[in-house]
């Protein structure tokens, strides 16, 4: 009997075992069929299921963020293919491994009316690392594996390409499967890959004596102690954005964290500035790097969708031990005394402020107090802009994510939800930070609770729609149905979210109230609405601006 479709699916999840992919989210379908069976079969493989197609490519996303390993998604053909597109765009530009595994219908149905039918090759562009279509099902199994093998480095990242998702469409025909247990099994070795290693760190002759180090988004696996070793050799102070793991790793008396309140205080310019990671989340600090001539981007792809003037292609330790052999021990940095001094003063303010007299100022409070090692991710817009402005740096070692590769709202949940997933039982408070709109943009990735037990929280900043536009220049005019169109009020109660997919709700009234309710509710998923009267937050933030900017003039 012939079972070709199976067999084929079959030498597909064998060598996805064998290269290492351990998490495989499948999406519902029939044309998907023989994959779908392959890796349920395989008990090496954790698979998840997912009813929607786009809250799994962020979810596969998460995953891929907590773990650094591509997960394998996999699709029926059709529209379901197209609705992994938001996930493989941030898979893209985050540099995170993804696995697109599609099903699609055989090439003479393409084109001529056939159900579920489109043209999936090369659906997602060049927001893919590779694309491959392989073809109906035949015997030629050996060279199937080497070609998966091939495409499968192109995800984890090459030398010259940094890692990002791949897309491997596999088209079956009719019937799908004959016999669900004539299967050809075949145990493959082990396969791993030696990363190539000749990085040549170069600054060219330029002098580090007053230098500025800048954080952008580094993952939370990164070598973050180099980057603080760095800091102390060359006595710099490092602007970390809240997305860089370094602001909520460990208290160093070299981190600047409100330095939208103090970049202007700088009265000689620094000699270079060293980057790491992605380009930051604050405006002030963009705009500061745009009028500086000698910024220097470390990292393995610094060609890839960046404009810094100068790129040194190195990790981080790479990078260090260069500097410190061709260079001698600098202390008398001038920038560090002057940006520490104001830092010190802001952060006195802020530790001794009221609770919760801003969104910043609780998000800060929040952070301090739940335990260490948590998985954080902020959400965009509100909650990564108020992160980035008002908290400190804390000694918490929390694992900080976030979806800024295009910094859409779509998907947070779910992605939050991968996170949580792939740190069962090896993290504290998994919590994730954001607005109202973003919530209930991705709220079907709450459906996933129905039937996994894992404890994610959800702290929803819930100011009734996209505020972020009222702080924005367009603003100021005079434009009809302002709010119609551009803040979007949601005016819907959170607590009917929550009794939907059936999860515990509650509405703290302070932080206090909160702590308490995240204590007790440890053990199981919560949605925290956190309501904001605009006008009242816009108050106290004003407020707050000004005493800072009193106590630093």
């Amino acid at each position: 009997m012939n079972n070709i479709n199976l067999n084929w699916s079959q030498r597909i999840s064998d060598t996805f075992c064998a290269l290492g992919v351990k998490h495989v989210c499948i999406c519902p379908g029939a044309r998907n069929t023989p994959l779908t069976l392959s890796f349920i079969n395989n008990k090496s493989f954790n698979t998840t299921s997912h009813i929607d197609e786009r809250s799994a490519g962020f979810f596969a996303l998460g995953l891929a963020k907590k773990t650094g390993k591509p997960p394998i998604i996999i699709t029926t053909s059709g529209t379901a293919v197209a609705n992994l597109y938001p996930a493989i765009i941030e898979s893209n530009y985050s540099k995170t491994p993804l696995i697109a595994l599609t099903a699609d219908r055989p090439k003479h149905d393409i084109g001529i009316g056939s159900n579920q039918a489109i043209d999936q090759k090369k659906i997602f562009n060049n927001n893919v690392r590779a694309f491959i279509d392989l073809g109906l099902p035949n015997k030629e199994l050996d060279l199937l594996q080497n070609e998966i093998i091939n495409i499968f480095k192109s995800c984890i990242g090459t030398f010259e390409s940094p890692p990002g998702a791949i897309h491997i469409n596999t088209p079956f025909d009719e019937p799908l499967i004959e016999d669900v247990n004539n299967i050809q099994e075949n145990e493959i070795d082990k396969i791993e890959f030696k990363a190539k290693q000749s990085y040549l760190p170069d600054l060219k002759g330029n002098g580090i004596e007053n230098s500025l180090i800048i954080c952008g988004e580094i993952n939370p696996n990164e070598s973050l102690d180099q980057i603080l070793d760095l800091s102390e050799y060359i006595d710099a102070p490092i602007l970390v954005d809240p997305t860089s793991n370094l602001r909520f790793y460990k208290k160093h008396m070299n981190i600047i964290s409100n330095y939208n309140f103090i970049i202007d205080k700088i009265e000689k310019s620094p000699d270079i500035i060293f980057r790491f990671g992605r380009k930051p989340t604050s405006k002030i600090l963009l705009k500061f790097l745009e009028n500086h001539d000698n910024v220097c981007l470390i990292d393995k792809y610094p060609d890839f969708n960046d404009s810094a003037n100068h790129k040194i292609k190195s990790d981080y330790p790479g990078f260090v031990n260069y500097i410190k052999s061709s260079y001698q021990k600098i202390t008398n940095n001038l920038l560090l005394p002057t940006l520490t001094k104001y830092q010190d003063k802001i952060s006195n303010l802020i530790d001794y402020s009221s609770k919760d007299f801003t969104e910043g100022m609780f998000i800060h409070k929040l952070l301090s107090q739940i335990p260490s090692n948590s998985n954080i991710l902020l959400g965009n817009s509100l909650a990564i802009r108020e992160t980035d402005d008002i908290c400190l740096n804390n000694n918490k070692n929390h694992n900080v994510f976030c979806n800024r590769g295009a910094s859409g709202i779509d998907g947070l949940v779910s992605t939050m939800l991968g996170i949580s997933y792939a740190s069962k039982n090896n993290s504290n408070i998994d919590l994730a930070i954001l607005g109202d709109l973003s919530f209930f943009h991705d709220m079907n990735g709450l459906h996933f609770l129905i039937n996994n037990k894992i404890n994610t929280k959800f702290l929803v900043l819930n100011n009734n729609g996209g505020q972020i536009f009222s702080k924005l220049d367009i603003s100021k005019f005079d434009i009809p149905d302002f709010e119609k169109f551009w803040i979007t009020p949601l005016n819907i109660d959170l607590r009917n979210i929550a009794l939907l997919y059936g999860i515990e709700y509650t509405a703290p009234k302070n932080l206090d109230d909160l702590l308490l309710i995240i204590n007790n509710k440890y053990d199981k998923p919560l949605i925290i609405d956190y309501k904001i009267d605009v006008n009242i937050s816009k108050e106290r933030k004003e407020k707050l601006v000004e005493s800072i900017n009193k106590i630093i003039n």
